[in-house]
């Protein structure tokens, strides 16, 4: 093994070198209305070297490398980059050695310049063009920058350098930066901003330092910015910011997601996801936005406010600990207009706090502990309000009768997972204008003139109740949306015949009710949705869906639908798209009225029945749909009487079929297939009613003894017949007389001793004899002389002594199969065994000779051999040689059966293995996936119900652990009614999706057309023949979900993506696994964002540490930490615990503070 891996080395350096290729390049013109030459370089192209004739009219160049093959850049550089004039922008992306065009000068032309991903470590000031407007450096190796040479200062406007490796931004680097406007330092390492590094950006209006190590910020960081309008600080570690750190200009800080203890004073606030239990909004007047979800919040004052916050239009109070409201706590807020307190603690409505907000619009109370809604729930005339939401609460009393009263311009209710048992009829009588209402998962089970009186309502969701009766008239007809599922509704009525009038109604769902049957009176006529699956329907009324001229999709999953006919499914000849049906795990049966549906389906795809079984009336067992014969659906018949048959009324009539008693017939929709079955039915002779058209007869297993002549005469259409089994001891000449299409007679294990010779006379076209397991003793010469195309004979388990083949098989020149084992041959006589010479290929078996016992074989001297030889071994050859070898034999199986269950159980656990070893070693062995330059790595799509794992343990981990960019669904995005758009624009700026499926997602998200479409759209697009090589989502399966009961769509998702349990031991290994690297990887020896941390106080005798604290770092594994004056004793701030691993800490004068000094002050 060692001299073929040396081998394999030594191949490798010879002929690897000589392999390499470069890459060539394409050019391709862009549309007439952009003036954009897109250039794209890979090794699959071949070198071409005279592009000009492409340059013409083109101000822009954009090129991209994609192999990441080299490229010889001399070869283009001149008619890229040579031409008279400047070119208006340049764009590389992923494109490495680029030295040569940055110091021959060829990119000086240029005014903006994009250069993404080329590995670059230095800033290449002094080889761009000095009139340079735009510089985008993302994604390179950028450790320091040395802007001295640098000509652009007073003219680049755009600068980003997020994703590289920065750690410092010193003093003075931005000198003479006037013209800068926008800076993005997003993505990289910066842990320290001395005091005076920004001062020269007087005109910078936007500051990105997003996702950095900054723990602290000296309050003359930004003072001086007079323009500064918005920063972002998010994730980063800040603990505590002075009130004088920011701007009087700024407008927008976000400084969520860090680890701030402190109140904050500002103009704009975002403190989502910190640790605050108090804040202080006095003196700003002018805020109009405050996010502090995910805070510690227990109560709110009106201290907390100003005492004239007219501008504040939106708080956001989400995930607190808010248990109490004090009735004046918005009474200094006129102008709010959006208010969420959503999963808080309170167990009361807040009416005295709400009412004080006349002007509210939006108003979401979900997720609390509220337990009652009286009528004096808004006791003053809220007009504005039109949103309502106080979903998963605790409300066990009744909603009182008048409490939305003042409320005349509601427009959506949530009142889902409550415990409502009941509502008053004319609770909504003054909301004329409501479109939305979700009752949900409560315990209703009367919605009588509950909804009548909303004219305007077109979303209603009642499902998960208790409801047991439904007509149309109690839901008005300007519906588009009605979800009726998980009722106890057993029929869907329509006293009034009022389907015509829901014109408007799109999607109904029905599904997991008590519904027995549907009909064409009952279901809307432009319906595009249909859910009626988990019901009892065993009927569907015939053309139940032939006025349906929108439908597109009908989902009949498990009910109790037997019996199926075409025109039940008949649609509309106007019909505008293709409609789906999906009829899986119903119980149907293969009879004759069924087998449209397989011919439909080779046909056409519209039946989505790749999981339709059906159950065979014979077999008794399920076969799927697609895997069966259309010869198989077949119906059971006592008598049939054809049309044009004219003596049906009168006795021994051929053209009348009647059923023999104690049998079962079956026929095919064409009748061409006729079938009786009398199997074990205790007959003592063959039923003389066979119909005379029968096509198989089953009589095995009664008690025939004897067949008379003509037993079957007039059956010309019969061609198979069982009658093995059934104690048969004589055949009489003629019995089977008629049967000249016969094509397969059983007659094995009887009691037949002798063929005398015309038994089977009349079956000349016979191609299969079964006499195996009889008495036969002798055959006459003409026996089976008649049988000119018989394929297969079975003689074996009978009493024959002697066979002779040249008289017995005279004339059967069709002859394929014989078998003759298990007779008493005769060990003396070797004549005929000479005479079988021509027909041993024909033989399927060895035969053995009886001498008082079965013996091994029967040897016998051939004549044209000078040696003897035999037909088989002899027993004691066979002995000698088994004896011999049997230890061989049993050593090479007990290998062959250990390396069989080896690979076996290699092959079984795979998947584990190759995640053990990316563990082990981080390889994959999944293949090359496509690299696209995307802003996150992974994007996390979930529900709201969700939040709290995804944010606290899955987010905490892909982000602080293995340092993934993540796109939250639900943290990221601001609430947006069109659902699609978010979904689609979060999996377009990530390179990975991850879906987490949970309980919660399938009912609130997933049974939103919206969210299939989005997702559907997504995944195709991903899974499309263009990317063969993208990356497959990933859906991580939450809490106790059965992929079982997973409707079609979603569960083909799972099978086509990769799909991990939260349950499964190696979880995480997986994730990591069937994740692409994080973008930006924090390198070992610096400050983690997953270490554990001391806290330690600023003490007053310890002179080693004094309100200005510096401390710096030797090497790449010392802390580098810059503490500035001006903050207040006891102050705290943050040091890594991995001091204990070799790192050391110095103050400003280089005195090495020791591990047990730290300790002391910590403790």
């Amino acid at each position: 093994m060692e001299r073929i891996l040396l081998y394999l080395k030594i191949l490798f350096l010879v002929f690897i070198p000589n392999s390499v290729s470069e890459s060539g390049c394409e050019f391709k013109k862009s549309s007439k209305n952009e003036d954009i030459l897109r250039v794209t370089c890979s090794s699959q192209y071949s070198v071409n070297s005279n592009p000009s004739s492409f340059l013409d009219g083109y101000r822009s160049v954009h090129i991209e490398c994609k192999d990441g093959e080299p490229v010889d850049w001399a070869l283009y550089r001149g008619v890229l980059f040579g031409r008279n004039g400047s070119l208006e922008s340049i764009a590389f992306e992923n494109c490495e050695n680029m030295e040569n065009l940055l110091t021959e000068g060829y990119l000086r032309q240029s005014f903006n310049l994009e250069i993404a991903g080329a590995r670059l470590r230095h800033f290449p000031g002094k080889h761009l063009h000095c009139s340079l407007n735009y510089l985008d450096l993302r994604d390179n190796d950028i450790r320091n920058l040395n802007l001295d040479p640098f000509c652009s200062k007073n003219s680049l406007k755009e600068l980003n350098l997020a994703r590289n490796v920065l750690k410092v931004l010193h003093n003075e680097v931005f000198l003479g930066w006037y013209s800068l406007s926008k800076l993005n330092l997003s993505g990289n390492r910066i842990n320290s901003i001395e005091e005076n590094a920004l001062q020269p950006l007087q005109g910078l209006t936007s500051l990105d330092l997003s996702q950095n190590l900054i723990s602290v910020l000296s309050p003359s960081t930004f003072i001086h910015l007079k323009r500064l309008a918005t920063i972002n600080l998010s994730k980063n570690r800040l603990v505590g910011i002075s009130p004088e750190t920011f701007p009087s200009s700024l407008v927008i800080l976000n400084l969520s997601e860090n680890k701030l203890r402190s109140d904050l004073r500002l103009l704009y606030l975002d403190l989502s996801f910190n640790r605050l239990s108090r804040i202080s909004l006095r003196r700003l007047h002018q805020l109009q936005k405050v996010r502090l979800e995910g805070n510690v919040l227990e109560r709110l004052d009106p201290e907390m406010f100003d005492m004239n916050m007219t501008e504040l239009h939106v708080l956001d109070l989400t995930s607190n600990e808010i248990e109490s409201i004090h009735p004046n706590a918005f009474i200094n807020c006129p102008a709010l207009e959006d208010v969420s307190l959503k999963k808080n603690k309170l167990t009361y409505f807040p009416s005295d706090a709400i009412s004080k907000i006349l002007s509210l619009k939006v108003l979401n109370i979900g997720r609390n502990r509220i337990i009652k809604l009286s009528n004096g729930t808004f006791p003053v005339q809220m007009k504005y309000l039109h949103s309502l939401i106080l979903d998963e609460n605790a409300i066990i009393e009744e909603v009182g009768s008048d409490v939305f009263m003042r409320l005349p311009n509601l427009k959506t209710l949530h009142l889902s997972k409550n415990r409502i048992q009941k509502l008053y009829r004319n609770l909504f009588i003054n909301n004329k204008d409501m479109e939305v209402v979700k009752l949900d998962s409560n315990r209703l089970d009367d919605i009588v003139g509950l909804f009548k009186g909303l004219p305007k309502l077109n979303w209603l969701n009642i499902s998960n109740n208790a409801i047991d009766k439904f007509d149309w008239f109690l839901v008005p007809n300007s519906l588009h949306w009605l979800d009726l599922k998980h009722n106890a509704i057993e029929e869907i009525g329509n006293y009034f015949s009022l389907e015509k009038e829901f014109s408007l109604l799109k999607s109904l769902d029905v599904s997991h009710n008590k519904l027995t049957f549907i009909g064409p009176k009952i279901l809307p006529k432009n319906l595009q949705f249909l859910i009626l699956r988990n019901n009892f329907i065993s009927e569907i009324q015939m053309h139940t869906f032939i006025d349906m001229k929108e439908l597109e999709r009908v989902d009949l999953f498990t009910n109790q639908i037997k019996h199926l006919s075409k025109q039940s499914l008949q649609l509309s000849q106007d019909l505008r798209k293709r409609t789906e049906f999906y009829l899986g795990e119903n119980p149907f049966v293969c009879d004759c009225d069924l087998e449209w549906l397989i011919r439909i389906n080779n046909e056409d795809d519209h039946l989505k029945n790749n999981s339709i079984s059906c159950l065979s009336e014979r077999s008794e067992s399920n076969q799927v749909i697609p895997l069966i014969q259309s010869t198989d659906f077949l119906c059971i018949y006592k008598t049939h009487c054809y049309s044009l048959c004219l003596c049906c009324d009168y006795d021994a009539c051929d053209c009348e079929m009647t059923c023999p008693d104690h049998c079962r017939c079956y026929h095919d929709g064409s009748w061409s297939i006729n079938i009786v079955d009398c199997h074990s039915a205790g007959l003592d002779q063959p039923p003389t009613a066979i119909p005379m058209d029968a096509t198989e007869v089953y009589l095995q297993g009664n008690d025939f003894k004897k067949l008379t002549s003509h037993s079957f005469i007039g059956r010309k259409n019969l061609k198979i017949l069982f009658l093995n089994s059934s104690n048969i001891e004589v055949i009489l000449n003629n019995t089977f007389s008629g049967l000249r299409r016969l094509k397969i007679l059983h007659l094995e294990n009887n009691r037949i001793t002798n063929l005398t010779g015309n038994e089977f006379q009349s079956l000349i076209n016979l191609k299969a004899l079964y006499l195996e397991g009889n008495r036969i003793s002798h055959i006459h010469s003409k026996t089976f002389s008649y049988l000119k195309e018989l394929e297969i004979l079975r003689l074996h388990d009978n009493k024959l002594i002697t066979f002779h083949f040249d008289i017995i098989l005279n004339g059967l020149r069709s002859l394929k199969v014989l078998s003759l084992s298990r007779n008493k041959w005769n060990c003396s006589d070797c004549s005929w065994i000479e005479a079988s010479r021509p027909w041993r290929n024909l033989i399927i078996d060895s035969f053995s000779c009886f001498d008082g016992n079965y013996s091994n074989a029967i040897t016998c001297p051939l004549e044209d051999s000078g040696l003897g030889s035999s037909l088989d071994l002899s027993e004691n050859r066979k002995k000698i040689f088994f004896e011999s070898y049997l230890p061989v034999f049993i050593v090479a199986g007990s290998f062959l059966i250990v390396l069989l269950v080896f690979f076996g159980v290699i092959f079984y656990y795979r998947q584990e293995i190759r995640i053990l070893a990316f563990d082990w070693s981080g390889l994959r062995s999944n293949g090359a996936y496509d690299v696209e330059s995307k802003e996150y790595d992974v994007y996390v799509g979930y529900s709201a119900a969700d939040d709290q794992w995804v944010r606290q343990i899955l987010a905490v981990h892909l982000e602080e652990e293995e340092h993934y960019k993540l796109i939250l669904h639900h943290r990221d995005f601001h609430p947006n009614p069109q659902l699609a758009d978010t979904i689609l624009s979060g999996s377009e700026n990530a390179s990975s999706l991850i879906f987490v499926i949970s309980k919660h997602f399938i009912s609130f998200e997933w049974s939103r057309f919206e969210v299939r479409s989005a997702m559907h759209s997504v995944l195709r697009r991903r899974n499309s023949p263009n990317r063969t090589k993208a990356r497959k989502a990933i859906f991580l399966l939450l809490g106790d979900v059965s992929t079982k009961e997973l409707d079609p769509d979603l569960r083909s998702y799972l099978k086509n993506n990769s799909t991990i349990k939260r349950t499964d031991k190696l979880f995480w290994s997986r994730l990591r696994y069937r994740l692409p690297e994080p973008s930006s990887q924090i390198a070992p020896g610096t400050l983690n964002l997953h270490d554990t941390f001391y806290t330690i106080p600023f003490p007053n005798e310890a002179s080693t540490l004094s309100n200005h604290t510096l401390l710096r770092s030797n090497n790449d594994d010392d802390i580098l930490y810059h503490q500035h004056n001006g903050y207040e004793q006891n102050h705290y701030f943050t040091l890594s615990s991995r001091l204990s691993n070799g790192q050391r800490v110095y103050d400003e004068n280089n005195l090495q503070i020791t591990p047990k000094f730290l300790d002391r002050t910590y403790k």
